[in-house]
């Protein structure tokens, strides 16, 4: 049972919160079944013996990042009946290592993809707004081109206005 987050917020419906096997997992530590004593004087080995007797489980091996339980890799007995050995447990703890690197990966990849996607939006808007900026800078100054013009003609005609005026005085 693969989660991702804390592996109390994403249970499969065959635990519970509270189940010695999650609640061992937490620990951080690979559990193989056969290394359970047949019995015990605490309790809660009993019970978590029982536990993964009823749901078949031979081996339980934590997913972890950052020293936090994000999943558990539960293995059932093999089909050679043989239990698992020391190799075998490395081998799994080391592919558990993988697994929680590519969830990790993954989460971060669904972040960055966030932010680009935030920044894209960003760079629109402002692309936009200097688009809007350009239009009216463009604006102003065809104004003020028109205004000189205007006021060239205007300013020739008052001049010959002037003259006329001395001229008719």
């Amino acid at each position: 049972a693969a989660a991702s987050g804390s592996l109390k917020n994403s249970i499969p419906e065959n635990f519970q919160a509270n189940d010695p096997v999650i609640e061992n997992a937490q620990a951080g530590d690979a559990l193989l079944f056969e290394s359970l004593p047949l019995a015990s004087v605490n309790e809660s080995v009993q019970i978590l013996r029982e536990r993964m007797k009823t749901l078949g489980l031979h081996l339980i091996i934590p997913i972890r990042v950052d020293h936090t339980t994000i999943g558990i890799a539960c293995l059932a007995e093999k089909k050679s009946e043989d239990i698992f050995s020391a190799s075998e447990i490395q081998f799994f703890q080391v592919l558990s290592n993988q697994v929680a690197l590519a969830i990790q990966n993954a989460k971060t990849y669904g972040l960055v993809k966030v932010q680009l996607l935030r920044e894209e939006e960003r760079t629109k808007i402002l692309s936009e707004q200097l688009e809007q900026s350009n239009r009216i800078a463009a604006l102003g100054t065809l104004a003020s081109s028109i205004a000189h013009e205007i006021k060239n003609p205007a300013g020739i005609a008052l001049i010959a206005a002037q003259r006329l005026a001395k001229q008719v005085n």
